[in-house]
């Protein structure tokens, strides 16, 4: 997974994710550096499609995420703003979601 590992692991890297997300969140900046409630979480998820229980975790995700709308409000809320997904040489297709999710 070229781009989404190199995109991963720059974000692992940082003490302070909101370094490598604040320029590609958009909306606004007011009470926060992301427009977001300050309890937030940033979350990466990176996982084969093939394996069950990855499938799982990535359509929970995508559902939760579709639910809200994207906007976070109640508890359990996510916005994903990343999603990119990459086929591999034995033809499994791995997924990298980048997200904000409020606790």
């Amino acid at each position: 997974m070229g781009i989404e590992t190199k995109d991963v692991n720059a974000a692992f890297e940082l003490s302070d994710p909101t370094e490598a997300l604040a320029g590609s969140l958009g909306g606004s900046t007011k009470g926060s550096v992301t427009g977001y409630p300050k309890e937030a979480v940033f979350r990466v998820f990176v996982g084969c499609l093939n394996e069950p229980d990855k499938r799982a975790e990535y359509e929970t995700i995508l559902t939760r995420s579709f639910n809200c709308q994207n906007v976070l409000k109640n508890s359990g809320d996510l916005a994903i703003h990343v999603l990119q997904g990459t086929f591999d040489k034995d033809g499994y297709y791995h997924v990298a979601v980048r997200y904000i999710y409020l606790p």
